[in-house]
């Protein structure tokens, strides 16, 4: 607060170092020239230098404020008159029990509702029917009030304030700006996986007004869900996901709302991976190749055991399996998970065994036949089956068996980078190799690389 320092009025001690503040007059408060309420400069001298050298510093910046206050004044008198008529507008409206936008639509509302409120609040409140009439019937002014102040009341209740220009969204809201913001293509498989998730979330914490407490209780409360049914990793990415897309709304409409993430339990642990034995990967060789699995599946499991998956095998067309080459090959292309999926892998294990298959449905659309018409669910799950049948461990999955080709790849010291393009890992972005086409590819020395790589694996593993 302004104080008095040795008989220097609007003068204070700050640290040594003496400051004029002085608050601006009420007539020019919102001017905007005009920061906040106070006029505040250091006089330039500290408080023990002499009391000649404080007064004449005084002296210049008091004499400063009043010739810029003064010309203030002068210049913008009719901004200040207009800021004179709203706040005593505001007074009105305040002495007579009514708000600013009390009669304003409400953007949630159809024209016909909005019309009914409007009305109802003329008939409550004996307004005029025409927007034209000067003010309130019930509103008297006095005398000497100025003729914009009505006219200024007028519009402060039948305007929507700030806050009602910018409506509180709903959580289920976000969605659709931040779609196109992104270019998500829904019909996509990471598409379908981030609506998946959004509807989640949705769907276990409900949909709320978008406010920071509601936002934060909607997060808490999906955390404690999603924590008793998968690991604390998932969650944490799950909530990634959706902090990303509420948090592109309050940027995109400036909302004063800061997001806290909820505490996730074991969020840093990752789950083990499954890999196989050499001797379980032995057992589910001869179980493919002595029981009765048909060879349509047997296939599949050869592919998995070169770092396949699933929805990568599912979508294998005659082209991309090139038995013939000079080094027999399965191409990786289309649509993937990632970029990095996309890969040329030698086969150097039950490459008689394609050849059959492929052969029997030449034919087909697909490089395996009619087997593949099923969904990846439910292929997966089939191929569960056969995996802990042949390995008898029951915690194994087809996953297990690109996880092992992975740890045995490793622990026979092959490079990383070769490990890369086997299986289309991080580290290398193996769709670099695709520009040179298949057929150059084939002649490559790295797929001889990787042929080598993958019959030294197979042969320490005994599948060959």
């Amino acid at each position: 607060m302004p104080g008095i320092f040795r008989g220097l009025k609007y003068t204070i001690n700050s640290r040594g170092r003496l400051l004029y503040r002085r608050r601006y007059p009420i007539r020019l408060r919102g001017h905007p020239q005009l920061k906040g309420d106070f006029f505040t400069r250091s006089l330039g001298v500290r408080s023990d230098a002499s009391d000649q050298e404080q007064l004449s510093a005084w002296q210049q910046i008091h004499e400063d404020y009043e010739c810029f206050i003064e010309g203030l004044t002068a210049i913008n008198e009719d901004l200040i008159e207009d800021a004179d008529i709203v706040r005593r507008a505001r007074a009105t409206l305040r002495v007579h029990g009514l708000k600013p936008g009390l009669l304003s639509p409400r953007p949630r509302l159809s024209p016909e509702a909005n019309q009914v409120i409007l009305d109802a609040a003329r008939h409550q409140l004996s307004l005029p029917h025409s927007p034209d009439h000067s003010v309130v019937t019930t509103i008297t002014p006095p005398d000497d009030l100025w003729d914009g102040v009505s006219s200024a009341a007028f519009r402060l209740l039948t305007q929507p304030t700030q806050r009602e220009k910018h409506p509180m969204r709903l959580l289920s809201d976000c969605w659709k700006p931040y779609c196109e913001f992104k270019e998500i293509d829904v019909t996509t498989r990471a598409g379908r996986r981030d609506l998946r998730r959004w509807e989640r979330f949705l769907e276990v914490s409900g949909d709320h007004m978008l406010d920071q407490q509601a936002v934060h209780q909607a997060l808490d409360k999906y955390v404690e869900t999603r924590s008793g049914e998968v690991s604390g990793p998932s969650v944490k990415r799950e909530l990634q996901g959706v902090i990303a897309i509420i948090r592109h709304v309050i940027r995109l409409k400036r909302l004063p709302i800061v997001i806290s993430p909820p505490p996730i339990k074991d969020a840093s642990k990752h789950k083990r991976r499954i890999t196989l034995t050499h001797a379980e990967c032995q057992a589910l060789h001869n179980h493919i190749r002595r029981s009765s699995v048909r060879p349509e599946y047997a296939c599949v499991v050869y592919l998995m055991f070169h770092g396949l998956i699933a929805s990568e095998i599912a979508r294998l067309t005659p082209e991309a399996l090139r038995l013939d080459a000079a080094i027999p090959y399965v191409s990786i292309e289309g649509r993937t998970k990632t970029e990095s999926r996309k890969r040329y892998v030698p086969i150097a294990l039950g490459l008689n065994e394609l050849r059959t298959v492929t052969q029997k449905y030449s034919h087909h659309r697909h490089g395996l036949g009619r087997l593949m018409t099923r969904t990846e669910s439910n292929l997966s799950h089939s191929l569960g089956k056969i995996v802990r049948q042949g390995t008898g461990n029951a915690r194994a999955t087809p996953y297990s068996l690109r996880h092992t080709l992975k740890a045995n790849l490793l622990a026979c010291g092959v490079d990383h980078q070769l490990i890369a393009l086997i299986g289309g890992w991080s580290g290398l972005v193996s769709s670099v190799m695709l520009g040179y086409g298949s057929d150059a590819y084939a002649e490559s020395r790295t797929l001889a690389q990787l042929q080598t790589a993958l019959n030294r694996t197979f042969g320490q593993s005994g599948l060959t």
